[in-house]
């Protein structure tokens, strides 16, 4: 959400003075002025410390911040059709964010060693359960337009059944029987205590 809600610099900024002064007022001012501009199609603001590390990873140093300006710049060419996807199915644009993570937003992207690929780096037996051919001689996880829509109906059935967007995304990335061994061993659905148990990652 702090990627593509226009307000990165911004909370980047306090992030770093934040952790300089060990003052976290003015942080807290700046995500509650973006908590306040969030709407029901728009994705929660978590601010923790795994965000703040994500914020300054990504534009706390020259080289950072011309790496995030290269995968911005190939977002664009990917952006309509994310766009029209995810609008088709109600789902707030700030999912984009998981093909940031995920691939930088490069279509072909190598398989990493759970063999995902593509665009949003779906895993074959992730892909083929949302619709997709994946074969030797066939690998639809290649095809953004395609890809998009297999993530994207992986995105709206995680919501759909856990019914909050930090648990979506954390099945999304670990897989739902991941999220529900956690909930059933911890005892709570709330995404924060499930992390700071270290049943799910980080990945918010």
């Amino acid at each position: 959400p702090v990627l593509f809600g226009g307000v990165l610099p911004t909370l980047a900024r306090a992030a770093s003075e934040a952790r300089l002064t060990q003052d976290r007022t003015a942080l807290d001012e700046r995500v509650a002025e973006v908590a306040g501009r969030t709407g029901d199609d728009t994705l929660p603001v978590h601010l923790d410390e795994h965000v703040l590390r994500a914020l300054e990873q990504l534009i706390g140093t020259p080289g950072a911040r011309k790496r995030t300006r290269l995968v911005l710049s190939r977002m664009r060419e990917h952006e309509p059709t994310v766009r029209e996807v995810l609008s088709r199915l109600s789902l707030p644009f700030e999912l984009a964010a998981v093909a940031f993570v995920e691939s930088g937003f490069v279509a072909n992207a190598r398989p990493n060693e759970a063999q995902a690929t593509g665009l949003w780096q779906l895993t074959p037996a992730a892909a083929r359960t949302h619709g997709l051919t994946v074969t030797a001689e066939r690998d639809d996880r290649l095809d953004p337009r395609l890809a998009t829509e297999a993530a994207a109906r992986m995105l709206h059935d995680g919501h759909m059944e856990l019914g909050d967007w930090s648990l979506a995304l954390a099945a999304y990335h670990q897989g739902p029987g991941a999220v529900a061994r956690a909930i059933t061993q911890v005892g709570t659905r709330d995404a924060t205590t499930l992390q700071s148990s270290g049943w799910i990652g980080p990945y918010r």
